[in-house]
């Protein structure tokens, strides 16, 4: 008689319940050697069950993210949209850290033991860039075209550096995190700015050469430098 199949709702409650403890072993004992018998045995659940639901590891890396994202976008009061951009993301990353900080030691140790990996550092990345993507469009930031492009490079450089200094942080108002995160959003705004008026440069430069006749050069344009004397 073939088993009958678990319900989606019990299934979620067993990848809630291994991936809470792959965070407490790796808290207690890191993640590098920490095998998923192990896990599966602090969930109370079956190993071909969690075998099932996670062929390896890093698929509990991943929904950890998920998790996390969904915390951020689900908790705290509605974001302020009378708010400029670099507030709103300031606050969305700040919640991040602030969901983060539940499971601090854990991730410290996986972050530590992932840091010489090639292969999990490279889908690591990818994993942060789906939250970023969230995080943006969380605090009304499109991330669409090119432009939205370089402002999702943009906001995983900034998580990266204020991740660094959480994971450092050791007080209980995050004050240091704060700080780094602060400090790494102007230095984001002050290279979109150059980067905004160096894309309107060109559009003028292009524009001048679409309109002038094939046998004149156009003028320079009117904000270019002038040459020293």
């Amino acid at each position: 008689m073939a088993d009958t199949p678990a319900a989606p709702q019990d299934d979620q409650a067993r990848r809630d319940r291994l991936v809470e403890a792959a965070l407490e072993l790796a808290a207690d004992r890191g993640w590098a050697d920490l095998p998923l018998a192990e896990i599966a045995a602090r969930a109370e659940v079956p190993l071909e069950v969690a075998l099932g639901l996670y062929p390896c590891r890093g698929r509990l890396l991943d929904d950890f993210m998920r998790w996390v994202d969904h915390r951020v976008l689900t908790s705290g009061s509605p974001i302020d949209f009378s708010e400029g951009p670099r507030d709103r993301l300031f606050d969305i990353l700040m919640r991040r850290f602030d969901v983060l900080q539940t499971h601090r030691e854990g991730v410290r140790a996986i972050a530590h033991d992932v840091a010489g990996d090639p292969a999990i550092c490279l889908t690591s990345s990818r994993r942060v860039a789906r939250s970023m993507v969230a995080m943006l469009e969380a605090a009304g930031i499109s991330t669409s075209g090119l432009r939205g492009l370089a402002r999702l490079k943009g906001a995983s450089l900034v998580y990266a550096w204020a991740a660094k200094a959480w994971m450092k942080d050791d007080s209980e108002d995050m004050a240091k995190t704060m700080a780094a995160l602060d400090k790494a959003l102007d230095r984001a705004e002050m290279f979109a700015g150059s980067f905004e008026k160096t894309c309107r440069r060109l559009r003028r430069r292009d524009e001048a050469w679409t309109r002038a006749p094939a046998d004149e050069p156009p003028a320079a344009p009117s904000e270019a430098p002038t040459a020293p004397a």
